[in-house]
């Protein structure tokens, strides 16, 4: 009987330090996601003040401001998912130096490996950034001639007067000409 006793308290007593220690990392890894969460909406509040039409200097129509938007917020969402994942897994007691070293080889390889691509969107970002053409604008481009029909971060798309449909690579934009209609 006595031993029966003896372990009920040594398990009451587990029980009660692992619920205390359990349970602050519990309320620790909720008030990282509800700072996360409060960060994102802030950040979300905050990119669309600064994005408000009369804000932004030049002639900047919708479209451009809704590209531009949704791109800030994207790159704000990805940051925020890594940096509390990386927080709570930091909180369970997960060495996340290897997983950051890890992400950083990761980065590198896909950078190398996506060249193109991300030439592609840095070149989008600062056509749509400095206002170099717009949908409409009667433009040459990389040796083709036409109405800009569609602009995005990785491509432009020229109508030429024949009809024929170009779709140019924006890391392949070297100089932009605008016409005068």
């Amino acid at each position: 009987m006595l031993r029966l006793l003896n372990f009920w308290i040594l398990l009451i007593a587990f029980l009660n330090s692992n619920i205390q220690v359990y349970g602050v990392k519990a309320i620790r890894i909720l008030l990282i996601i509800a700072g996360l969460i409060l960060t994102g909406k802030v950040g979300k509040r905050l990119i669309n003040g600064l994005m408000r039409q009369g804000r932004i200097p030049g002639t900047w129509n919708e479209r451009r401001i809704k590209t531009l938007r949704g791109v800030i917020q994207s790159l704000l969402r990805y940051t925020l998912y890594f940096v509390g994942a990386i927080m709570i897994l930091s909180e369970l007691n997960v060495d996340t130096r290897s997983i950051l070293a890890g992400a950083g080889i990761i980065g590198l390889a896909v950078g190398i490996g996506a060249q193109n691509l991300v030439r592609d969107v840095v070149t989008g970002f600062f056509i749509l950034f400095e206002d170099q053409f717009a949908v409409g604008d009667y433009v040459t481009i990389a040796g083709v001639t036409g109405t800009v029909e569609d602009m995005g971060l990785r491509v432009t798309k020229i109508r030429e007067a024949t009809g024929e449909l170009n779709i140019i690579s924006n890391g392949e934009i070297k100089q932009v000409a605008r016409l005068r209609t």
